[in-house]
């Protein structure tokens, strides 16, 4: 019968939003005091405000069903049928386990990439037993596990109580007095779901109304973020909108013969007879704000620090993105990985890319890893574009495995010399290392060469950027490692080599004081996720100097071949930085989790999201408050706006036309 039980299912309705409001509301409070980051308290409360709603959204999705279905028809009623009481108990626990169970994971995630919990956890599903092996030594899964269970018994018992306690009242409430209420309701929930008095909804777009992104963390919703981003789709590339800036790009790049949509570069060597061999090394999450080179007075890269003073030594060096999947298939292809929803190397139909590599044709090529290359795929990467790849991971060195991400650092340094001094000697080389190391749980080997840790106060490592002792430790190592390796390489049998050392990506900071020693852009603009050191060296070769100009981790492989005789084809978006043709210098960026791009310039930043909203244009070297001036200087903003357009465009488009079999065909 219609209406039935109305009253006891109303009541149970407001319990049920109410208890889950409340919730939300002090894992929202648990989330802001655990990871508390310095704002304002205008921005705090309304990042709580646009939280509400948020909550209140997931709420009414959650405890709807049960609201109405009971309404419209008492057989589905908890209070008129025994099969359906237990039927929305099981409901009300799965659903309330689950997004427990997501609240928590977003804690981890955050702790561990600085971002809400999105559809990019999934890529860690990819390969679950690293995967299950950092969670279990990087957390107290027990306590947990006791906290999971905890919260579902407060709510079972909660649900029962209140169950049994609404059933006890059998008065009847008057149909009309019913009907009105139930109409308030409906009124009431799609108000809360709209959550907006405006023409569109509530979108998850909103909670970036600050250029503090604690702030904006603080307003959203996990649950809702990570299922919306599931829903997304990578952006297809526009060629409308490519043809738009095709004139700036293809100036930007270089473009000699520009034929519609052509992008391809050939690039003759300008020397004869010079074959060094080239090492690219990965230094993982080797952030620039970390170092002594910021002003870092923890000092804890002093081989690093040292090694700038005898290299090139980039000191505007920016990677697009802050992951090493995207950092690998970005410094092999020349191309930014803007995939939203994965790493390009997830994806099956987009993995096969050209490469500069493969003009390198009289050169044997490798890759180390200490670990599995079956992490992010990037064995896909590699096997996949690089023609004669010989590629050395876990169980073919001699060193044993030390943790999830397999042997040290310190020992695969080791593992790629020896190796390196028993290959032939006829034909130059280029050889990848992938550092790991540095990377939760921040574990330290026993062999570890005479390193000794550092045991500060934790406030002391907070109040410039490590989370925690360990981490400032563990980058310690890396170091360590590095003046290890630096010390072996001055072996003669290096004497022909070009040494590339670069931080594989940026960190988010975590701590309340933001990056004391740098210039407030640096943590207001989200900048250290981008910024790393790079350095070229070979101190038989090459004369040390610092170059100043804007640097991209796409111009790694352009850059290196400049030393050498190999002519190649360039299809990316990186160019020889040694090029004076080139005027302009940028270094592109993307933000996924926040579905921003950005174009970095000498003195300025453009920030925008993709879909052309919320454009910004910010001077990261003024004194003053961080201030959108994108009114006060038009041209450059304009100029900013369509050359970040352009290469975001550009690289959509060769994302899926810079296909490598054509190019692996022409040399087999």
């Amino acid at each position: 019968m219609l209406f039935a039980d109305f009253k006891k299912v109303f009541r149970m309705f407001l319990f049920l939003v109410a208890a889950n409001v409340i919730f939300f509301t002090i894992m929202r409070v648990a989330f802001y005091i655990y990871n508390y980051e310095n704002s304002s308290f205008y921005n705090t409360i309304y990042a709580y405000y646009v939280g509400f709603k948020f909550d209140l959204r997931l709420t009414l999705f959650l405890n709807l069903p049960l609201f109405l279905l009971s309404v419209v028809y008492n057989k589905l009623s908890p209070f008129d049928n025994k099969y359906a009481r237990l039927f929305w108990l099981w409901y009300l626990v799965v659903v309330n386990f689950l997004v427990l169970i997501i609240f928590i994971i977003d804690f981890g995630f955050y702790d561990y990439l600085g971002n809400r919990l999105t559809a990019v956890v999934l890529r860690f599903f990819y390969n679950p037993e690293i995967s299950w092996g950092m969670v279990t030594s990087s957390y107290p899964f027990a306590i947990i596990l006791s906290i999971v269970f905890f919260f579902l018994g407060l709510f079972l018992f909660g649900y029962r109580y209140v169950l049994e306690f609404i059933h006890r009242d059998d008065s009847q409430m008057p149909m009309k007095k019913s009907i009105a209420i139930f109409l308030g309701t409906l009124l009431f929930s799609f108000a809360g779901i709209y959550a907006k008095f405006s023409r569109y909804p509530l979108f998850w777009s909103d909670a970036y109304f600050s250029s503090n992104s604690f702030v904006s963390n603080t307003a959203l919703n996990p649950v809702l973020l990570f299922f919306e981003s599931c829903l997304r789709e990578d952006p297809d590339y526009d060629e409308n909108e490519l043809q738009k800036n095709y004139e700036v790009v293809s100036e930007y790049l270089g473009v000699k013969d520009k034929k519609d949509l052509n992008f391809t570069r050939s690039v003759t060597a300008n020397t004869q007879n010079r074959y060094p061999n080239l090492v690219i090394v990965f230094m993982e999450s080797l952030a620039f704000h970390f170092t002594s080179l910021s002003g870092n007075p923890l000092r804890p890269t002093p081989n690093f620090d040292a090694l700038t003073k005898k290299s090139i030594y980039f000191e505007r060096f920016y990677t697009p993105h802050r992951n090493t999947a995207r950092s690998i298939f970005t410094t092999i292809t020349g191309l930014p990985d803007i995939g939203m929803v994965r790493s390009t190397s997830r994806n099956p139909m987009l993995v096969k890319q050209h490469t500069i590599l493969n003009d390198f044709h009289n050169y044997n090529k490798y890759y180390f890893v200490g670990g599995s290359a079956n992490w992010g795929n990037i064995r896909g990467i590699l096997a996949n574009n690089i023609k004669d790849l010989q590629l050395y991971e876990e169980h073919m060195y001699e060193s044993p495995n030390f943790d999830v991400w397999g042997i040290s650092d310190l020992h695969l340094f080791e593992e790629f010399i020896k190796t390196i001094k028993r290959k032939s000697a006829d034909k130059p080389f280029v050889a990848f290392i992938q550092t790991a190391g540095n990377h939760s749980p921040f574990r330290i080997p026993p062999d570890n060469r005479g390193f000794v840790k550092k045991d500060l106060p934790t406030d002391e490592v907070r109040r410039y950027c490590f989370r925690r002792v360990k981490e400032y430790n563990s980058l310690r190592f890396l170091d360590h490692s590095l003046g290890v390796f630096l010390q072996q390489i001055e072996d003669p049998f290096f004497d022909n080599t070009i040494f590339c050392f670069f931080g594989d990506h940026g960190k988010r900071v975590h701590t309340p004081e933001g990056v004391p020693h740098m210039h407030k852009s640096a943590h207001g603009l989200g900048l250290t996720q981008y910024r790393v050191p790079m350095v070229i060296y070979a101190p038989k070769i090459i004369k040390p100097f610092v170059y100043k100009e804007v640097a991209s981790q796409v111009d790694i492989l352009p850059t290196l071949a400049s030393f050498t005789s190999v002519s190649y084809v360039n299809k990316g978006l990186g160019r020889n930085l040694f090029d004076n043709s080139f005027r302009d210098r940028y270094a592109f960026t993307l933000n996924y989790s926040a579905h921003e791009i950005g174009l970095m310039g000498k003195n300025f930043y453009f920030l925008a999201s993709i879909n052309g909203e919320k454009q910004r244009f910010y001077d990261i070297t003024s004194p003053g408050p961080l201030k959108d001036i994108k009114n006060l200087h038009p041209e450059k903003f304009t100029k900013f706006k369509q050359h970040c357009f352009g290469l975001y465009q550009f690289s959509k488009y060769m994302r899926v036309k810079n296909n490598a079999m054509k190019q692996r065909e022409k040399h087999e």
